[in-house]
């Protein structure tokens, strides 16, 4: 009676394996995988504040670029720790799949992806002193030794901002929903095409952002850096975009109404006039975006001869596999 009894419960458990568990391998379908993220995103915060509570009382009297590389150091370690955890258990892939690869051009990529927000948004600026919108004041002293070192010590955290950014919102985030996408039948395009909205919604939602301009602006944002992953096939490119993102509006072009404190090393000095329609726009970042995206876009097609979907977005290669992409 046993067997018999063992096997009438057997199909009963079927549909809830065929609703949990992916045909492609021993893992979560990729739908489960997603909500996940958003477990991921939860523990880190909490995680990340008290590790952050029990260690600021020790830097508290430190200058403000200190304080501010020790709290997002911190939060980094906490947040690659998890990561880890979650790649190795959950999404059971190699870190190397999700966009990194040991080579020269790699590394290029993270200056070019910091690069072209720092140009674009000189270029939408450059375009607001030609126009008579925007004026322009540089401020730092170059003779301070201090304020140039720690503004080039603040590279640091921000590069690590867009790492974690990344690899949460970027690529954790569109290789599932590709992959769940394709094996259901959708095309590479399309798949990757639905990814890219997964990503960009769950970019604006994870910063929960109050005001009109600012879910536009986080949308349009969460779709550059998400499509600088999709045309390029890894991360570099948006890693550097999105640390270069936080830094170059804090610390290269800040309004002096808003900006950073005083003891903040700080470039230029933004007075800014817009006609109204101008200023909403602006507000989104939308300009110095489009001059972003046209900027790594031209060198992608400049250095691969053109731009294509990499077909490792919608693939998953298990931890067991060690072949290179």
């Amino acid at each position: 009676m046993a067997p018999d009894a063992e096997s009438s419960r057997m199909p009963i458990l079927d549909p809830i394996r065929s609703l949990l568990w992916s045909t492609d391998g021993p893992r979560l379908r990729a739908s489960w995988r997603l909500l996940l993220s958003w477990g991921l995103l939860f523990v880190w915060s909490v995680v990340a504040a008290l590790a952050a509570g029990f260690t600021k009382p020790f830097w508290n009297t430190f200058p403000g670029p200190a304080r501010q590389i020790l709290n997002i150091g911190v939060g980094t370690a906490v947040f690659l720790a998890l990561f880890a955890l979650f790649a190795r258990y959950v999404d059971r892939r190699p870190l190397s799949n999700y966009g990194f690869a040991r080579s020269p051009t790699w590394v290029a990529e993270l200056a070019v992806g910091f690069l072209a927000v720092l140009v674009g948004t000189a270029l939408w600026h450059a375009l607001g002193v030609v126009l008579g919108w925007t004026t322009l004041e540089f401020v730092l002293d170059t003779s301070d030794v201090t304020d140039v070192l720690w503004l080039l010590a603040l590279l640091l955290p921000w590069y690590l901002s867009g790492l974690t950014q990344s690899l949460l919102s970027v690529a954790l985030v569109t290789k599932n929903a590709a992959e769940g996408l394709h094996a259901r039948g959708a095309s590479l395009a399309h798949a990757v095409a639905g990814a890219v909205v997964v990503a960009f919604l769950f970019f604006t939602l994870r910063h929960s952002p109050t005001t009109a301009t600012r879910v536009l602006s986080l949308v349009f944002g969460g779709t550059v850096f998400t499509l600088l992953y999709v045309h390029s096939g890894n991360l570099a490119l948006s890693i550097g975009a999105l640390g270069s993102a936080n830094y170059t509006n804090q610390f290269v072009f800040s309004n002096p109404s808003g900006g950073p404190p005083g003891d903040w090393p700080e470039v230029v000095h933004l007075s800014q006039s817009l006609p109204e329609a101008v200023d909403l726009v602006a507000q989104t970042n939308l300009p110095a975006l489009v001059f972003t995206y046209l900027l790594a876009v031209a060198w992608l097609a400049w250095r691969r001869d053109g731009l294509a979907i990499h077909p490792s977005l919608a693939q998953w290669r298990p931890r067991e596999d060690t072949r290179p992409e």
